[in-house]
């Protein structure tokens, strides 16, 4: 738009100079034409009296001569004698100082009656008297500069408004342009929107210009190419996760036998790196599906909803004492996020906290500058700063005392790092642990 209102400013203003510069020629040109007709005119009607003195034998076709200071004048100078002047001019004589006379028809300023400026234009002609006697003259008709002024003025002024709305037509043609044109790519981006937040798996291609259908349908071999690779990949890591499993279970049931023979000592270190083992298969199958769609491809969630299911889910397991949990959090709003990945996320957080707490969970949810907060509390013991890193780390538990394999933070994190979130841990006002972490809002797409 810049560059186009900068073209088009340069090229009116060009144009512009180009009619004021001819429109001030074809003036010069009309001002001398009409100052030559004037010039014969007078000269026609020029006469020599019996007295020798200059005289019209009638008045010249243009009423202005007989308005006193009309701005056209003529005056008819003889050496030694006194000019002849028309009515117009006050009985005041041209004042040829600046430029000196110059005859020829050639076109020169002078100063008239009351010091105004005037273009003129003067001719030398002969007459005879009666008596046969030559008389040269000096003949010059003048007008007055500001009649010409004005007129340049007017053209100037109207020359201006003509272009300054040729510019704002060419400016806004330009904008339409641009907005017809890139309303192609503006309805692409939505496209992508759409896929995005899960409404669509590609991108629309009918009805699409030609110039942009390559776009379009290079972003959907992308799309699709990415939807594979990801599916491959997902698929390779569950297989190779599955089948360590049974040989994991395999050397389990040997150590078992270990156990029972008399060999605690080995069976035990056995186990210990089969729980190693299995900790890393796990992780594994939850980074696999960490790695699915969730962050390109997401249905959306809502986060109140996903919440209460897991609660509800939760509730169903053996605790003593009974957890009272509490879901706080507006209902009818949507994240960017996967329903499973949520799930989740806010699954390992929300048993963790049921795990540690006394008797109160609250899971909750707010919104910040357009973005969902959900925050995890429970009044357990809650982490001490110094432990929170440790806690985080694969497999890392502060407590073996309670169930679990410590992945639960982990795998957490895993999954907030596909949506450039992070897991942030703190102290709870209930007195145990907080846990939070950030999910845009899902824009509705049209």
């Amino acid at each position: 738009m810049f560059a186009a209102a900068l073209s088009a400013l340069v090229t009116l203003a060009l144009i512009g100079f180009l009619i004021a510069n001819l429109f001030e020629r074809q003036v010069e040109s009309r001002v001398r034409e009409f100052l030559s007709l004037q010039l014969d005119q007078l000269a026609g009607h020029l006469t020599v009296k019996d007295d020798g003195t200059a005289a019209l034998d009638a008045e010249l076709s243009d009423p202005r001569y007989m308005r006193p200071l009309s701005g056209l004048y003529w005056e008819v100078d003889e050496e030694g004698k006194p000019p002849l002047r028309s009515r117009s001019s006050w009985d005041q004589s041209f004042d040829f100082s600046a430029n000196g006379r110059v005859e020829n028809f050639a076109v020169t300023q002078l100063y008239g009656p009351k010091g105004v400026e005037l273009v003129a234009m003067s001719r030398a002609v002969s007459k005879r008297d009666k008596s046969d006697i030559k008389h040269h003259y000096f003949l010059t008709i003048a007008q007055d500069t500001r009649v010409l002024v004005a007129d340049r003025a007017q053209l100037l002024k109207t020359l201006a408004i003509a272009l300054g709305f040729a510019f704002f037509a060419i400016v806004a043609a330009a904008a339409a342009q641009i907005y017809y044109g890139l309303k192609p790519l503006e309805a692409m981006r939505r496209d992508i929107e759409r896929v995005r937040g899960g409404l669509s798996d590609h991108v629309e291609t009918q009805g699409v210009p030609s110039e942009v259908l390559p776009l379009a349908e290079e972003i959907n071999t992308t799309l699709g190419i990415q939807h594979r690779n990801l599916e491959r990949a997902r698929r390779q890591a569950g297989d190779l996760a599955h089948g360590l499993k049974t040989p994991i279970a395999a050397l389990a049931g040997q150590a078992d036998l270990l156990a029972r023979a008399g060999l605690s000592e080995e069976a035990e270190a056995i186990r210990g790196h089969l729980r190693t083992m299995n900790r890393h298969v796990e992780r594994e199958l939850a980074r696999a599906r960490a790695q699915g769609e969730g962050a390109v491809i997401g249905t959306g969630v809502v986060p109140i909803v996903g919440m209460r299911s897991i609660v509800s889910t939760l509730q169903k397991l053996p605790r003593e004492p009974a957890i009272e949990y509490r879901i706080l959090g507006p209902e009818i709003v949507s994240l960017a996020m996967n329903d499973e990945d949520f799930a989740e996320v806010t699954g390992n957080l929300i048993d963790n906290a049921r795990k540690w707490a006394n008797r109160q969970v609250v899971a909750s949810f707010k919104i910040i500058k357009q973005v969902g907060v959900i925050t995890i509390e429970d009044d357990g013991p809650g982490i001490s700063p110094n432990h929170q890193s440790a806690a985080l780390a694969r497999g890392g538990r502060l407590d073996e005392k309670v169930q679990g394999s410590g992945l639960g933070l982990s795998i957490v994190e895993a999954v907030l790092e596909n949506y450039g979130s992070k897991l942030e841990l703190g102290r709870s006002d209930l007195g145990g642990l907080k846990a939070a972490f950030k999910i845009p809002l899902r824009k509705r797409v049209l």
